[in-house]
């Protein structure tokens, strides 16, 4: 997301510095900017902004939210007085509250599956009680500030709930975790520009989201965009609502839902860049980076958006790279984000994009590009 934000900032005609985790700086990744302003830690990140904040003249935070770290940076960003193109950061935390975003939606009218706010410090009992007593299984764990699938699990029963409610606990510092009823359907989400008064859907992407009992690991595995659908206006219309609602979530918003066979539910709200826009860059008539700019600095939303072809993104993954290994990834078009060699770690990942004139050919090719990615990093000759 870094790499190709940065690129679309100067393809609008902007002057980009980058500040950079200087592990990964230090193996001098392929990113379009002036400069790079190498960072240690994530504690010095504040004075790291509070040094280039009179130097530019806006700047846009991409971090996760979990355990509010998003929030807190963007709130880092806006006491420098440096102008932020990312959702207020109290809008961040309105957003990321999953009970009040439940009781928004309900009140907006739109739909939001059956679920229950646990405190982490309720007994094993009486967490089981409630959830039997107001649910029906399966139920889905997580927490309540969270990002991703971290601490994401799917219970099938009153044994899997208790390790479900576990595994939510040990991964936030939040109070509380939420349990929803399962909604089948299709994973996907609404991406969408906004000024903070007025929004507009962009597109309708979907999602590839793999849900784990207890025992197992959740993922999110990648997507594809633009998605096709019955309920395609009505995801726009619901995603669009919820929004505007705010009044704070500006720039780039994305919404998750899911496609029941005849209503959308609303799941969550991300205030903030998401994958998906590593491939809605690719196919949207206009530059992305450019229209969040507008949209944040000049109250201005850009024309009826428009995708031409399809775009599929997904993980893969990879063992060990060595840095010559990585190089050789990076050289590849369709990889967005290679396996960087940081950790001892025996699994790694990379992203992967790949570009059709439909959903057919775009997924073909991302498969092609994947099996090339791993013969690359098992030392094999890759296939032509």
């Amino acid at each position: 997301m870094l790499r190709g934000l940065a690129q679309d900032f100067k393809g609008a005609g902007n002057e980009v510095t980058v500040l950079l985790d200087e592990r990964i700086a230090a193996f001098h990744p392929l990113i379009t900017a002036d400069q790079i302003v190498t960072v240690g830690s994530l504690n010095v990140v504040d004075q790291s902004m509070e040094k280039i904040a009179g130097t530019v003249d806006a700047a846009f935070i991409v971090a996760p939210e979990a355990n509010h770290i998003l929030a807190s940076i963007v709130e880092c960003l806006e006491a420098t007085g440096a102008f932020s193109l990312n959702c207020e950061s109290k809008g961040i935390v309105e957003a990321s509250d999953k009970p009040a975003l439940a009781e928004r939606a309900k009140k907006l009218g739109l739909s939001f599956p059956c679920a229950e706010i646990l405190s982490t410090s309720v007994s094993e009992k009486d967490a089981v009680q409630q959830i039997r007593s107001e649910l029906r299984f399966p139920v889905v764990v997580k927490p309540v500030s969270g990002a991703g699938c971290s601490g994401l699990s799917l219970a099938q029963n009153e044994s899997q709930l208790r390790d479900a409610l576990a595994n939510a606990r040990r991964e936030t510092a939040s109070r509380h975790v939420i349990v929803q009823e399962l909604v089948e359907g299709v994973s996907a989400s609404v991406s969408l520009i906004s000024t903070g008064a007025k929004a507009l859907p962009v597109s309708l992407n979907l999602q590839l989201v793999t849900m784990a009992s207890p025992d197992g690991v959740s993922s999110y595995e990648g997507g594809a965009t633009p998605l096709c659908h019955p309920l395609g206006q009505e995801a726009f219309s619901a995603a669009n609502r919820l929004v505007e609602s705010f009044g704070t979530l500006r720039g780039y918003v994305g919404v998750d839902i899911v496609l029941a066979q005849d209503k959308v539910y609303v799941i969550e709200v991300n205030p903030r860049l998401t994958t998906s826009y590593v491939g809605l860059r690719k196919v949207a008539n206009f530059n992305i980076a450019e229209a969040l700019t507008k949209a944040v600095l000049k109250d201005t939303l850009p024309g009826k958006p428009q995708t031409s072809g399809y775009a599929c993104f997904g993980k893969t993954l990879v063992g060990p790279p060595s840095t010559l290994v990585w190089k050789e990834v990076c050289g590849l078009a369709e990889v967005a984000s290679p396996p960087f060699p940081l950790s001892d770690a025996q699994s790694h990942y990379a992203l992967i994009q790949a570009l059709g004139s439909n959903f057919e050919d775009a997924q073909c090719t991302l498969n092609e590009a994947k099996e090339r990615v791993q013969q690359i990093c098992k030392g094999g000759n890759p296939p032509r």
